[in-house]
């Protein structure tokens, strides 16, 4: 299960967020690619991104002896035909996974 985020650290947007292994969340976009943005800290986990059910892309959003980095772009996707594609988000563990933001290209 995916939960919304209060904004934080001065930022006006909501993110999502899930600590719960295997919880999934999809949408569709229209356009040309679609960039994530994610807060990465220690002890954050893993989760797997699917672009218009190609091969799943496994992105840590972990970091280890680091500083919390907030809206970092962790997966990008470009030069996709310009049109309807769908985006699956899946976590892989129970590590804490916060989701800022997506970047649609048109």
């Amino acid at each position: 299960m995916w939960s919304v985020l209060s904004p934080a650290d001065g930022r006006t947007n909501r993110g999502v967020s899930t600590s719960q292994r295997d919880a999934a969340i999809e949408f569709s976009f229209y356009g040309t690619g679609i960039g994530l943005l994610a807060d990465k800290a220690d002890g954050f986990g893993k989760v797997d991104v699917v672009v218009d059910e190609e091969s799943p892309m496994t992105v840590d959003i972990g970091t280890r002896d680091f500083p919390p980095i907030f809206g970092a772009t962790v997966y990008r996707k470009l030069n996709l035909a310009n049109g309807k594609h769908s985006l699956r988000l899946k976590s892989q563990g129970n590590s804490p996974v916060h989701l800022e933001s997506f970047i649609i290209y048109e």
